[in-house]
């Protein structure tokens, strides 16, 4: 029903467009409906493991996300869990597809900009659209489609300015990029790039009186960073860092308790991870749409050398963060804003392989031309057609409930008004989703010991459970803090403990995976295990 519904909505809104004289406006307008039709007909309906689940409890709460704490994501997710039909999962998991085609229509209106050719850069955005990492993260929530929208945006405000020279759009650039900030910190890959690309093109930029307004424009946009400190002091249900002190506030927002996860990658294995870095391109968008970018590169290069600069500048940028990245396991989706530049070449790449072949044909009559003129646009047309049938199964969510079916398990396992000790964020975050927005088994304390706890540094929560009476500082054997806590609670209350990650149950038709539930004999176990081990979440 809400399918058919989208679909209607996007048939009367071509309609319209028809009537109007500018066909850009048209081809964007069937961009944005053609993608976000597909993304809904994949969107999940539930929640989604991991940060996900977190990240639409936060929105719904307005509480305070894990770092860098995604204030900007926030108070949009929470403008779309007033949406009127679904639920709050799916009206959240809704601003990933939304932005998502927003960036389509983006990279559209920038190839379009660079190329004058609204064949290409409309199936270089379509290309784009149904990328597999492109698409996989429109259909649940989370916050890289909307770093991609900032991304293009600000690719296209810069093109705008450079094509204008109005100064309005330096300031607008500025504002753009600080607020971008506010949602993910991967946008400071665009600063050397576009810091190259302003001083090349017009160098009283230096201008101090022009370089103070746009670092005032750069703090307003920055000011959204306000909101975890306010909205800290009022103790939400989920208050990541306890912002509201300067201290845990910069911690917070620079992710330091996220430091000891990087990495710098040894020199030996340079070659193969850039190989490997490379090989994702022809993952996203085939053989043939990775030759036809590279010849987009060179014609760049070859004739547009500040652009070329400026987009290869990403892409390069985006490669030294694999060398200096996060031991995280594969995280494709940090790679996103190369996948979108890509998509750039590709559009320069497809008017150009297009002249081409225009040549070949060149010597037909002018119907034949016509003809096989468009049998060349539909040859490429071909490219993201095939990505859709390729990838439809492999990022189609529309159907999951793995994560609800999960927490039905735990909340049917655990006694009225237990302790559940949980351990990783797949096991925790989808239970605050069904305690804190869907209200379901409240009277279950659950004490996060996953991330709260650390050998290096202690990253703390809001007291949800109202059982942690002491906050221990660096240095604190982590496992002494899991057996006083076991200690100090046993007698009062049944403890349970999550089973192990329950991101396994997917590939199993049932679950079965029984919670540990602690008794007095295991104190003993415990305490020897505390004085002689780091905290180990086999326990």
């Amino acid at each position: 029903m809400l399918i058919s519904t989208v679909h209607m909505f996007a048939l009367i809104v071509t309609k319209f467009l028809i009537k109007m004289k500018n066909k850009r406006y048209i081809i964007a307008a069937a961009v944005f409906f053609l993608s976000f039709a597909v993304y809904l007909s994949t969107l999940s309906r539930n929640i989604f493991w991991g940060d996900s689940a977190e990240l639409v409890t936060v929105a719904s709460t307005l509480g305070i996300a894990h770092s860098t704490g995604y204030p900007l994501y926030t108070l949009l997710g929470k403008l779309f869990t007033f949406i009127p039909f679904g639920s709050i999962a799916f009206r959240v998991n809704l601003m990933s597809a939304f932005f998502a085609s927003l960036t389509a229509v983006l990279i559209f209106f920038i190839s379009l900009k660079l190329t004058k050719s609204r064949s290409s850069s409309f199936i270089a955005a379509v290309m784009l659209g149904f990328s597999r990492v492109f698409w996989s993260q429109s259909v649940y929530a989370e916050v890289y489609t909307l770093l991609t929208f900032f991304i293009s945006l600000l690719i296209l405000v810069l093109v705008k300015w450079k094509e204008t020279k109005n100064i309005r759009y330096l300031y607008l650039l500025s504002f753009l990029f600080g607020l971008s900030l506010t949602n993910h910190m991967l946008i400071i890959l665009l600063i050397l790039p576009f810091m190259y690309y302003i001083l090349k093109t017009d160098k009283r930029v230096l201008d101090y009186r022009l370089i103070i307004i746009m670092f005032i424009t750069f703090l307003i946009g920055l000011s959204v960073y306000a909101y975890l400190p306010l909205r800290s002091a009022q103790n939400p249900v989920i208050d990541w860092g306890n912002t509201e002190e300067l201290g845990n506030f910069i911690d917070h927002v620079t992710a330091s308790a996220s430091r000891a996860q990087q990495r710098v990658i040894p020199f030996s294995k340079i070659i193969p991870e850039t190989l490997n870095f490379l090989s994702l391109f022809v993952f996203q968008f085939t053989f043939v749409g990775f030759f036809i970018a590279l010849l987009g590169m060179y014609q760049f290069y070859r004739k547009e050398r500040k652009i070329f600069i400026l987009l290869f500048g990403v892409i390069l940028l985006n490669l030294l963060f694999k060398f200096y990245g996060y031991t995280v396991g594969d995280t494709p989706h940090y790679y996103l804003p190369s996948i979108l530049v890509f998509s750039i070449f590709i559009a320069r790449g497809l008017l150009n392989a297009s002249r081409i072949l225009r040549k070949y044909i060149s010597s037909l009559t002018k119907i034949t031309k016509n003809i096989a003129s468009y049998f060349v646009f539909i040859l490429f047309l071909l490219i993201p057609l095939l990505l859709v049938i390729g990838n439809f199964p492999f990022v189609d969510l529309s159907s999951f409930d793995t994560a609800d079916r999960y927490v039905e398990y735990i909340f049917d396992e655990v006694e009225q008004d237990s302790i559940l000790i949980t351990k990783y964020n797949e096991d925790t975050f989808p239970i605050w989703y069904h305690q804190f927005v869907e209200g379901e088994r409240t009277d279950i304390n659950i004490v996060y010991f996953g991330t709260i706890l650390s050998e290096s540094k202690i990253v703390y929560l809001n007291d949800i459970s109202g059982f942690f009476k002491e906050k221990y500082s660096t240095g604190f054997r982590a496992s002494e803090h899991v057996y006083q806590f076991l200690k100090r609670n046993m007698d009062n209350f049944t403890i349970y403990t999550t089973p192990k990650n329950p991101i396994l149950i997917q590939y199993y038709n049932n679950i079965s995976f029984p919670l540990k539930k602690f008794e007095e004999k295991d104190l003993e176990s415990l305490e020897n295990f505390s004085k002689n081990y780091k905290w180990s979440s086999e326990i």
